[in-house]
């Protein structure tokens, strides 16, 4: 008998508790977070990466134009004209 788990405990019970006491124990949440960390960091260089080869054929002109009627009336002039 697993010296966290009482007699008068369900099954469930026990499993839950038992759950808990593995995740504590794992530190489930630091790890978790440090994935979370580590992938979003890696998304930068890969858009990066995305947008340079994406400018080097052309694609960013064809944005740009799409882009341009839309967002740069909103902007004030002195920024729309630089």
């Amino acid at each position: 008998m697993n010296k966290y788990f009482k007699p008068g405990k369900t099954i469930l019970q026990k499993v839950i508790y038992d759950t808990f006491i593995q995740i504590r124990d794992a530190q489930l949440f630091m790890v978790a977070s440090s994935l979370a960390y580590t992938t979003l960091l890696s998304l930068i260089p890969l858009l990066a990466v995305s947008f340079a080869i994406f400018q080097a054929f052309g694609g960013m002109n064809k944005i740009y134009a799409m882009i341009e009627p839309s967002f740069f009336p909103i902007l004030p002039k002195e920024l729309a004209m630089k």
